[in-house]
């Protein structure tokens, strides 16, 4: 079978297909790690939020076994209590 020879421009279009394609698989990888650290940063998030409600739910538990049942005034420092 005899072999022939591209011609220029289609060397050129061949180069750029394999270019665009090594670009793609790039950001794709890069995409992927970015999903990961999202990943990692929501866990530690979620972490965080639950403690949060933890010590808010101890801290609301010491409230009202000190004044009883009531609301906070937070801006006031004002504790009224429920009738």
């Amino acid at each position: 079978m005899e072999q022939l020879k591209l011609e220029k421009e289609e060397i050129n279009l061949l180069n750029n297909l394999k270019n665009n394609r090594e670009l793609l698989i790039k950001e794709f990888g890069k995409i992927s790690i970015i999903e990961v650290q999202t990943e990692k940063r929501k866990k530690a998030a979620m972490t965080e939020y639950e403690n949060l409600e933890k010590t808010q739910t101890e801290f609301a538990k010491t409230l009202e076994s000190k004044y009883g049942r009531g609301t906070v005034d937070i801006e006031s420092g004002i504790f009224i209590p429920l009738k």
